[in-house]
């Protein structure tokens, strides 16, 4: 065999080596590899925003059990129940009359005492000091805001109006309007017209419901004659009609006190 001559089955030393496509794919998929072992992890995705917490919400126009056929519930019953659903507010108003606003202010006051005398149990039991600090006394705190005030129902065909007093003298306004319809009625009953409000308006926030829920009442035979003139000619309404005097001060108070002996 002469020199120039290639044996069939050996490669030429002088071509390079072909590469078929399975080793190719082999090589690309190691040199992937290597460059994203080499190259720093890309970062996460960004989290989606957070959702705002759920609206908050107060129960307006709620009626106790003072409310004869109407409301079931005690007023103590239901600002318990206002704080287990998380609700921001509760407003009692009963139809015509003030009379659940005490129980309503003593439960949530004294639902803030349990809370605290829970804590103080459990820490005793616990064995730990019976002491709360800043944040433990702020967890005892009872966020539920309580409005009280009444359902007037008018016997006129006017629509029910909620009525929340906002200060002092609202307060005066509303238990003199309410007195107005009860000295008119048979007990247990109230008359009355919308320009019984109009004529008692100071400082009072309204909420106007849709439809008249008023029931037949029987009129008192003979009311009661009430003056409700307490107010000085010309007065204006930001000025106060309730003025406190103290009492006449005796001349020689020292003897007073030695005869008092």
């Amino acid at each position: 065999m002469s020199a120039g001559r290639k044996r069939r089955g050996y490669p030429d030393p002088a071509r390079p080596k072909s590469i078929d496509r399975r080793e190719r794919d082999a090589l690309e998929a190691a040199r992937v590899q290597h460059k994203d072992a080499s190259s720093p992890p890309p970062p996460p995705p960004p989290l989606p925003p957070p959702r705002d917490p759920a609206p908050a919400f107060a129960e307006l126009v709620a009626a106790t059990n003072f409310s004869f056929l109407r409301g079931a519930s005690h007023a103590s019953d239901m600002v318990a129940r206002a704080m287990e659903l998380g609700l921001a507010g509760i407003g009692i108003a009963d139809r015509n009359t003030v009379a659940g606003v005490v129980r309503a202010h003593v439960a949530r006051k004294k639902a803030q005492e349990r809370a605290r005398a829970a804590l103080l149990e459990a820490k005793a039991q616990a064995g730990l000091p019976l002491d709360l600090s800043a944040d433990e006394e702020a967890a005892c705190h009872i966020d539920l805001r309580l409005v009280v005030g009444a359902r007037l129902v008018f016997a006129d065909g006017t629509p029910d109006i909620v009525a929340y007093p906002a200060t002092r003298r609202g307060w005066g306004e509303l238990t003199k309007l309410l007195t107005v319809g009860n000295l008119r009625a048979v007990k247990g009953g109230c008359i009355l017209h919308y320009e019984d409000l109009t004529a008692y308006l100071d400082d009072l926030l309204l909420i106007v419901l849709p439809t008249s829920t008023a029931t037949e009442q029987q009129v008192h035979r003979n009311p009661v004659d009430y003056d409700f003139a307490d107010r000085p000619p010309g007065e204006l309404v930001q000025h106060g009609h309730l003025s406190l005097v103290p009492p006449p001060r005796p001349a020689d108070l020292a003897a007073l006190l030695k005869r008092t002996e």
